[in-house]
């Protein structure tokens, strides 16, 4: 493709090349020129598109650049994706103006709180005070960040302002006293850091800062000669400098310690004594790319259970988001927390718990429309019926475009409590195998605070098939020759019961100042995605400090 693409370019240079010699109809020595001009560009066009040809996921990505030395060159550093990540967090363009939105947010927050400290400066001998200094107008920057290298990074803003108000004094045999009043207009801060990883801790080191003010208008009532002007503009850049520059700095190592804590996966297998918390499920970053595109991070488990299959390699199709963010899992991984699940202890389905399951298992009723009806149940008690399904192996999900398919292998047992004995005695086992095609899934908040998560699912049966049926009561003959008849001619009412009992609360602990609202997940190639857009509560952000010091 990038062969493809340059030798069209050559093709298309020359073509223009020669008819504008035709054109102009020109003589041979200005061919000749124009020959080695033609040289000239060619090579010049070969380098710049191999500069602006990129690498992702095997696609090719441009990166737009300008044929003028008068026009500011933008690159975006785009890596090759690790594609057997197991949780990949999307952070779409919407999203990061969201947050980096949020962040000048919050500084903005802290700094209209407090005062700038006195300006102290001299002129000639005459002292000149500025003092009494408030914020009365603060218009937010936009807060952008541009890659520039593997690890290093430039966060930069333009736009916005200031409006002070103060008083001012000048000595000099006498005293003056007056109005003051600046406009600071576009603050244009640029800090080049360089990021590093070590031991689970992040080191934010800084390469570059500048911060300047593009206009500063000064005016002081009764008015005082230009050169005083001109000296408290200066005074106020040199200080914005010196002071927003660690400011920033110190800011961001903050940020970046917020980061870590953000959310986490739990180790939903409790321990027999369930005084202990859960645990957590380490996971490493395997891959990062930030480009035009946003910001992607793929994480994978530290330890695995098995050797992952081979379709955890395959590159995964990005399909359109229109919200925030996204999170997508593998299929592999889905299955690893299965067989967690299932190692820790035998998974059981209670389903006389369900109240029209409860209602089926009755010995009498009115309306025919219960196993009483069918079998003779004097000898237990009215109520007492037990219907529990025990996974005899560990369930799995196979995740397809469009869908996604849940094997479950069960083991059932009906028991009911003997009314002269009182003991359970099982009535009736089988085993069942059951696929359902998973056609939504869906995430929502648990609580009002939106903490916790849970997931719920649209089943639809593809097979079932019924072994091993056993009981030792001959008055369930009837049932156990034609059990997986019933089941089947009641397809439509277990999907029904699946649909709205089997769901369950996602591993997730979030941090409580960050708020999800999920979107019906998008099942893909061996992977699931869940778009989501997010909120961010102030109390998030740290407190910026910048004006807690000698401001100007």
């Amino acid at each position: 493709m990038r062969v493809l693409i340059v030798e069209l370019a050559f093709f298309l240079l020359i073509v223009t090349a020669f008819n504008v010699r035709r054109e102009h109809d020109q003589p041979d020595d200005d061919y000749d020129l124009s020959h080695e001009a033609l040289k000239t560009l060619m090579a010049r066009l070969e380098k710049d598109v191999k500069q602006q040809i990129s690498d992702d996921d095997g696609e090719v990505e441009r990166v737009e650049k300008t044929a003028t030395t008068t026009t500011a060159v933008t690159e975006e550093i785009s890596h090759p994706e690790h594609v057997s990540g197991d949780i990949t967090l999307r952070l779409y363009p919407t999203g990061m103006k969201y947050a980096l939105e949020q962040v000048m947010t919050a500084i903005r927050h802290d700094a209209i709180r407090h005062r700038p400290h006195t300006i102290r400066t001299t002129y000639h001998g005459m002292d000149i005070n500025v003092d009494s200094i408030q914020i009365v107008d603060f218009l937010m920057s936009k807060l952008e960040i541009e890659r520039l290298g593997e690890s290093r990074f430039r966060f930069f803003t333009h736009g916005g302002g200031m409006r002070y108000l103060g008083l001012y004094s000048t000595v000099y045999k006498t005293t003056r006293e007056g109005q003051f009043e600046a406009l600071l207009d576009d603050v244009r801060i640029n800090l080049d850091v360089e990021f590093h990883e070590e031991d689970d801790h992040i080191t934010v080191i800084e390469r570059k800062c500048s911060a300047r003010f593009e206009e500063v208008l000064v005016q002081l009532t009764p008015t005082m000669p230009s050169q005083i002007l001109n000296l408290l503009r200066e005074r106020i850049q040199t200080r914005l400098h010196e002071k927003v520059c660690p400011a920033f700095l110190h800011y961001l190592k903050k940020i970046v310690g917020i980061t870590k804590s953000l959310g986490a996966i739990e180790d939903f297998i409790r321990r027999k004594d369930e005084s202990f918390p859960l645990c957590l499920i380490e996971h490493e970053r395997v891959a990062t790319r930030f480009d035009s595109r946003g910001v992607k991070l793929s994480f994978k488990r530290l330890i695995s259970r098995e050797k992952r299959s081979a379709l955890s390699n395959h590159a995964e199709h990005e399909s359109p988001v229109d919200e925030m963010a996204s999170v997508s899992v593998t299929e592999d991984y889905i299955n690893e927390m299965l067989v967690d699940l299932s190692d820790s202890g035998n998974i059981i389905f209670h389903l006389h718990r369900i109240p029209d399951i409860q209602d089926l298992l009755r010995t009498r009723c009115e309306n025919a429309q219960c196993l009483g009806a069918l079998v003779d149940l004097d000898r237990v008690t009215d109520g007492s019926g037990h219907l529990d399904s025990r996974v005899m192996s560990a369930p799995r999900l196979e995740i397809h475009h469009g869908y996604a398919l849940l094997h479950l292998v069960l083991s059932t047992v009906l028991s009911y409590e003997n009314r002269a004995a009182h003991h359970r005695i099982p009535y009736l086992r089988f085993d069942t195998v059951l696929t359902a095609r998973v056609t939504k899934l869906s995430v929502e908040p648990d609580d009002d605070e939106g903490h916790r998560y849970t997931w719920t699912a649209r089943f639809e049966i593809t097979e079932l098939e019924v072994s091993n049926v056993h009981s030792d009561f001959e008055e369930m003959r009837g049932i156990t020759e034609h059990l997986e008849e019933h089941l089947k001619l009641h397809r439509g009412q277990i999907e029904n019961l699946l649909s709205t009992h089997l769901n369950g609360e996602l591993p997730l602990r979030l941090n409580q100042h960050v708020h999800l609202q999920p979107q019906t997940a998008v099942f893909g190639h061996h992977r699931v995605l869940i778009p989501f857009d997010f909120k961010l509560e102030k109390k998030l952000f740290p407190a910026f400090q910048f004006f807690r010091t000698s401001f100007i």
